[in-house]
């Protein structure tokens, strides 16, 4: 998914639907395209707190994330 471009509060809403739409079809990875700026500052932080992620690798200098779902 590409949450470059969004607001904060809009990528973070789009992450958790996205989120909540792997877990419920039995996807276990997501890519999540940040960007460099805000939203690639604030992914950890809603990884870390959403109990439906499993973990999360970042790919440094390319503003991605692979994200595993419990």
């Amino acid at each position: 998914m590409d949450l470059h471009g969004l607001t904060v509060q809009n990528a973070y809403n789009e992450f958790n639907r996205a989120v909540n739409d792997c877990r419920s079809k039995g996807i276990k990875k997501l890519h999540v395209i940040t960007g460099i700026g805000e939203i690639k500052r604030e992914l950890p932080i809603w990884c870390e707190t959403n109990p439906k992620v499993k973990s999360y690798i970042i790919k440094e200098g390319q503003g991605s994330f692979l994200v595993k779902i419990q």
